[in-house]
């Protein structure tokens, strides 16, 4: 029967490419059950399948993406594809078997200085929020800066960082908005373009 195999990123349909899979006769990852081996592409893999109980494997995945886990699932006499679900079985949509990859976090640095300065500027009050605007259901987290960087874990996407208190006999910064990319590397928004930041550091 063929078996329709996706490899997407979570909470998308579209094809995620670059991703090594796996699939096995059986419920383990046993090589001498080795059915077939493939890297993702920006269309979805179709193998034969005999009845059965299969585990599909994600070896290693594509930069910036965590490795999923297994996907055990069963192929029926009727052609008919069920996903294990704890002890369940659960019917597979379109014959599909459909593995989600979940953005790996990346360390970004948060520098507060003096203009032209260098040394951290301790007592600013800074928030970082998912997305362009600063919409309080979208604070990712806030702190006060010290004579030490910030660095926060954050998955691919658009931020912005806003001051909301300066230290005393300052002025509050202008928010930046900034690009965290699958590779780890920052871009800070100039205007309609994104600039590189050195050393993954918005400042």
């Amino acid at each position: 029967q063929g078996v329709t195999f996706s490899k997407t990123e979570v909470n998308s349909t579209a094809e995620l490419p670059g991703a090594t899979l796996q699939v096995f006769r059986g419920e383990t990852a046993d090589a001498a059950n080795l059915v077939e081996e493939w890297v993702s592409t920006d269309t979805a893999k179709v193998i034969e399948l005999i009845p059965g109980i299969y585990t599909m494997v994600e070896t290693t995945a594509p930069q910036g993406y965590l490795v999923a886990e297994s996907i055990t699932f069963r192929v029926n006499l009727d052609g008919s594809v069920e996903i294990k679900d704890g002890e369940n079985f659960i019917p597979a949509a379109n014959v599909t078997v459909r593995m989600e990859d979940a953005f790996a976090p990346q360390g970004v640095t948060f520098s507060k200085t003096e203009v032209n300065g260098t040394a951290e500027l301790p007592g600013a009050t800074l928030q970082v929020f998912k997305g362009e605007t600063a919409d309080a259901a979208n604070l990712i987290e806030e702190w006060v800066s010290t004579d030490t960087a910030k660095v926060i874990e954050l998955t691919p996407g658009i931020y912005t960082m806003v001051e909301t208190t300066a230290p005393q006999g300052y002025l509050v910064a202008e928010s930046i908005t900034f690009r965290v990319n699958l590779d780890g590397s920052v871009e800070i928004k100039d205007g309609e373009n994104f600039i590189p930041a050195a050393n993954a550091t918005v400042r």
